[in-house]
């Protein structure tokens, strides 16, 4: 709903918790097939992924360009909200529709690189 991405575009996760609480869809995708969890994982918003997580949002959706939250926090430096989107069973490897898997797309971001190269030799 318009509520919801306005609330996690605020980082309001007061608000959110409450919408959630009455059965607001987490899951739901704006013009872009964004879902919330896209949207506070751009802002690095760990606390509200990690909410948005608690009440079963995919963490391997795809918005339009098929990145995933993953992608998404990979690109934007946000090193915690990747640990939190991995801990929580976010795939590693997914190309988006420029072929690019999230280690590709962190363009000078060390600190991300190693934790996803870290991952891909956990599995």
């Amino acid at each position: 709903s318009c509520a919801e991405e306005f609330a996690c575009q605020r980082g309001n996760v007061d608000v959110a918790q409450q919408l959630l609480s009455h059965r607001a869809n987490v899951n739901v995708k704006d013009k872009q097939s964004k879902t919330p969890l896209h949207l506070a994982a751009e802002k690095g918003d760990h606390t509200m992924v990690e909410l948005l997580l608690s009440f079963n949002a995919d963490p391997n959706a795809m918005d339009k360009e098929k990145k995933t939250p993953l992608h998404i926090a990979a690109i934007g430096g946000h090193l915690n909200t990747a640990k939190v989107l991995l801990a929580q069973k976010a795939r590693f490897g997914i190309k988006d529709m420029d072929g690019l898997a999230e280690f590709s797309a962190t363009d000078n971001q060390a600190h991300i690189v190693t934790l996803l190269k870290k991952k891909m030799f956990i599995r």
